[in-house]
């Protein structure tokens, strides 16, 4: 299994992704997993827990979270090696295990439904926060089914002026290139991920949530109590 992050620019600093690493690590008893870190700058990140690979050369004329493209590129495929793949953005927090999660990674392509999250403030759609999805196995066999994915990376580098005429995010974008994901809150038991924005205010992680994830404000150095907790526990 890999466990994949994309990391660009200066908004997430490494500490996100050390955390975010030694929560997957403790969280994830098995399979076995690789946590990989797609980065254009891999200072001070903890080479010994995180594997980190550079962002596609052609991928640099896209900006902020188009950069999660990447993830579908020839050189991912390549890096993911046929492997089941559980992406998370990187401001999540693991609070309980994940298994079930990367279960789901052998199945057909999946996310998030953007229904009744606060900070999508629509009804419909797909919020990219966790995917999981079935990397294809490496060539000659992987000729089939390299399509069904790649497309989504090699139509937007070669086109991101007219792709962000018609929309502006990332998950709008996933939205036109894949039909019918399946949605994780669906397929995992009710409240296993959570909305932070959406909770009620507690001194504890809802029950039975195992990952939170937090869409545009706020995010996890902003806040205390159990999130704080949960987001250094592992330092």
């Amino acid at each position: 299994v890999a466990v994949a992050c994309v990391k660009w620019g200066s908004k997430y600093g490494s500490a996100y992704v050390n955390r975010l690493a030694r929560a997957v690590a403790a969280h994830l008893a098995s399979p076995p997993h690789e946590f990989i870190c797609f980065t254009d700058d891999a200072a001070g990140i903890d080479a010994r827990r995180v594997r980190t690979e550079p962002l596609p050369s052609e991928a640099r004329r896209l900006r902020g979270w188009w950069q999660k493209a990447s993830l579908f590129s020839p050189q991912a495929a390549q890096v993911f090696a046929g492997r089941r793949v559980l992406y998370l953005d990187l401001d999540t927090v693991i609070v309980g295990g994940i298994g079930e999660a990367v279960a789901l990674c052998s199945s057909a392509f999946a996310t998030l439904s953007a229904r009744g999250m606060a900070n999508e403030r629509r009804t419909c759609g797909y919020n990219s926060s966790v995917m999981a999805w079935q990397s294809p196995p490496p060539p000659p066999r992987a000729a089939d089914r390299r399509g069904e994915l790649e497309g989504i990376y090699t139509f937007l580098v070669g086109a991101a002026g007219a792709v962000a005429t018609v929309t502006r995010k990332f998950d709008h974008w996933l939205e036109m290139c894949v039909e019918g994901a399946v949605l994780l809150q669906d397929a995992l038991p009710c409240g296993y991920i959570a909305e932070y924005r959406s909770m009620l205010p507690g001194d504890s992680a809802p029950c039975g949530a195992r990952i939170v994830t937090f869409p545009l404000q706020p995010k996890p150095h902003e806040c205390g109590g159990w999130v704080r907790d949960a987001w250094t526990r592992h330092d």
